[in-house]
Formats: C-alpha cells, structure tokens, sequence
C-alpha cells in the first residue's frame, strides 16, 4: 500500500537557518505518527512543510504517492487541525464543517450529509446550530477536527490540538482522538505535540526531532523501554542519564558496566562496544533502600531533596561518585528525608547502555 506522507530528506531554511535538517519520516495508511521535540526542534515545521505552508529548500513531499513538493495548500487534499481551533465566528457550527467540501465544489446535498457524518463522529451533532462562542474549548476542538474530516482527507494534520486545553479536556480529547484514528483506518495521521503523555498513549510510532533533526523513530513502546539514544532516554520520559564505562557482556542482552567504582549490570547488546557509554534509568525504576551492605547494582548518596506530588515523592539523590539522579516512588509510606544516607538499587532489565554522544536540544 503506497504510505500516505512521505518526507524525503526535507530541508527547511530560514534567513540562513537551517530548521529541518534532511527530514525523513513515513505515514502509512492508517498511521498516527506523533512528531515529538523540545522547543525550536523543528516539530511544527515538519507538519507545516506537508501542509505546503512552508517551501522546501531541498527535498521532496509526496501524499499518497503524488509529489506535492511545489503546489500550494488548498491542492494537497488533507486535512489540517491547529491548537487555536481557527474555527470562523460569524458561522455556525455546521457551517464552519461545511467551508472545506463547499470550498472544493462538492454538491451542495453531499456538503450536507457530510457535515452530519462528521458531526456525529466528534458527537457534536445537536450543536450544528451553535456559534463558536457558545461552546467550550474541548467542544471548539472538536468542531475543528469535525471541520478537517469533512473534506473526507486521506491525511490529516493535527498541530498541537490540545496544548490550548485544561488537563481534564486535554484527558478526554485524547481518548476521542485514538477513537477516531482506530475508525479511519484508511486515514495517515500525523500530529505534533510537545506533551509526551499524548504522544505515548496515541502514536503508532514516534518520531524524537532535536535541533532539526530526526534522532530515533519507533513505537512508542521501544523508545521509551529501549531507547537507542540518550537523548530519547532524557526527553522521552526523563530518564537519569549517567557516564559509565562498558566492560563487557554479562549476558544475552546484559553487559557490565563501570559508574565510578562500582560494577553494574544493565540492558544492552551483547555487541557493544568495551568503552564509553551512558546508562539511562527511570526515575520510577530505581528504589532507596537503607541498606547499605554490598550487592548487584547498588549505589550509595545522600538525599539532597525530597518533593511531595501527591500520589508520588520525587527525590534527588547526591551520588557519591559525584552526579545526581532523581527517584519516583509512590506516596504510600513516610516520605524520605533530605541529608539521610541512602542506596539506589535498579534491576539489570531497568537500566538501559546507550552511545555516549549526546544530541544538542
């Protein structure tokens, strides 16, 4: 099946800035891809470039395998939701559904039945009479994606769609958005967002940009379980990144590393290279014990701050081979105290080794 969005070594430039930097990246047909990066990443310019709303200096646009590299937006046939909704106030709600098929010279019964059909599939068929000011955020949002439906698109944009919305909105727009992906599976769907909740729960896959550039592409579950880099290990899921030295394998997809005196083990190839490396590990998957006898994967600090969240406490701990790192547990005993002593163990399987290079964010 030919994939729906095909960025082919996509180069954008401004001024002499370079802000996507030989950009690759493939939507199949029934695809939701979830453009992640830090701010400045080049994110929304990737979405912007399919969109047409931005020219290529190099590279090449294909939708459904037609190449749209030079034509302008209103030709590309997709669909576009952005974070402001963009929703026209002077129309109704059925009439802002109905600008897309209207403006493509579709038959005035068929505008009709598609203004109901997308309607129905956000559920904001009884508000077709409503103005835009009389409906909430999350309401507004869904008129928007109603909107981009309605011109029946085989791609379909979605910018930030959430970020304008509290967290119970953004919780429940969530859910309706992975309701949709799995009912349009002739649909490729690309959305970009900074929020890594959204981009775990909704993506098939996920694409990490920094500094322009794409840096790891996969399931979301691999990237966040086996990150291949430290920059996917730090950003998606704030993982502690330490130096360690490789030593060797231990085991089938186990080696053995060095963090300044101590011996660890943690996941890796078995093919990996003796030498410098780093190991990522959540901050849930370490535990403080006060234990202090020896043992695998133990390392001694002192508490250096303690953070209530409620149903968790966040704590940083002083290692003391030098570096810091930060522990998630739950909130369900007494809370650690700062300056007490303290051991981190983690189990091999929750330690990650990635390449040593970091990528600048």
């Amino acid at each position: 099946m030919t994939p729906g969005i095909e960025l082919d070594q996509a180069t954008v430039t401004y001024q002499r800035n370079t802000v996507l930097d030989g950009f690759s990246l493939t939507v199949d047909a029934g695809e939701l891809v979830a453009v992640l990066g830090p701010s400045g990443s080049g994110k929304t310019t990737a979405l912007r470039a399919v969109a047409g709303f931005v020219p290529l200096a190099s590279g090449t646009v294909r939708l459904s395998g037609r190449d749209v590299t030079g034509m302008p937006p209103h030709r590309r046939d997709l669909g576009l939701v952005v974070q402001s909704y963009a929703l026209f106030p002077h129309m109704s709600v059925a009439e802002n559904v109905a600008f897309g098929p209207k403006s493509r010279g579709v038959r005035k019964v068929d505008i009709a039945e598609r203004v109901r059909e997308s309607l129905a599939m956000v559920g904001m068929a009884s508000f077709a009479d409503r103005a835009p000011r009389q409906l909430s955020g999350g309401q507004q949002q869904r008129v928007a994606i109603a909107r981009a439906l309605a011109v029946k698109p085989k791609v379909l944009l979605l910018d930030e769609p959430l970020s304008a919305l509290d967290a119970a909105l953004r919780s429940e727009m969530t859910a309706e958005i992975d309701r949709l992906h799995r009912a349009l599976p002739a649909v490729s769907i690309l959305y970009v967002t900074h929020d890594q909740t959204e981009a775990l729960t909704l993506a098939d896959r996920i694409a990490v940009l920094a500094a322009g550039k794409l840096v790891d592409v996969g399931t979301a579950q691999d990237l966040y379980l086996r990150p291949p880099s430290a920059f996917t290990a730090s950003f998606l899921g704030a993982a502690n990144v330490l130096p360690v030295q490789v030593l060797g394998a231990e085991r089938t997809n186990v080696l053995r590393i060095q963090l300044g005196e101590h011996i660890l083990t943690a996941a890796g190839p078995a093919d990996h290279r003796p030498g410098a490396a780093q190991l990522a590990i959540r901050p849930h998957r370490l535990r403080i014990e006060t234990d202090h006898s020896d043992g695998t994967n133990r390392l001694p600090g002192r508490i250096s701050a303690v953070q209530w969240r409620g149903s968790s406490f966040r704590t940083t701990v002083a290692l003391d081979g030098g570096g810091e790192v930060v522990v998630e547990s739950p909130a369900t005993g007494s809370a650690p105290t700062a300056g007490e002593r303290a051991v981190l163990v983690f189990d091999p399987t929750d330690g990650v080794v990635v390449p040593a290079e970091l990528v600048a964010s």
